[in-house]
């Protein structure tokens, strides 16, 4: 069973760059370079969602991505992701801000934020159901 890691910033490109130095440092870390993303709420409210790929990376994350936020931000009820969770992201994600998520096994959970403490923002987690797809 894996974590769901968020990490919350109050600017629109600081998840950005934390995520450029996830990805500078996975192999030390263990962390999959793909199981990152960023969701950017622009000022007009839009949400982009853009995924971590490298070359020759599996389309499964493009999948798990997609199912994720898809729970995240939708209405509809779900046991894949924790409510508390999902309410945490939703009322973080406000316009102007961005969220780095990170889909790591507990036990570098730590070691993550640890890393990227540097660029500050509010840390969340909550463990992953063992049914999403990948």
């Amino acid at each position: 069973m894996s974590d769901l890691v968020a990490i919350s910033y109050e600017d629109e490109t600081a998840a950005y760059r934390a995520g450029e130095e996830l990805g500078r440092c996975c192999e030390e870390l263990l962390v999959d370079p793909d199981a990152s993303s960023v969701l950017v709420c622009g000022r007009d409210g839009s949400r982009l969602l853009t995924i971590g790929r490298r070359a020759g990376g599996t389309a499964h994350w493009s999948k798990f991505w997609g199912v994720l936020v898809g729970t995240l931000l939708g209405d509809e009820d779900s046991a894949v992701i924790d409510l508390t969770f999902r309410k945490q992201l939703r009322a973080r994600l406000r316009p102007g801000t961005s969220v780095l998520l990170v889909a790591t096994p507990g036990v570098d959970r730590h070691r993550v934020l640890v890393a990227l403490s540097h660029f500050g923002g509010r840390a969340f987690s909550c463990r992953l159901a063992d049914d999403l797809p990948g």
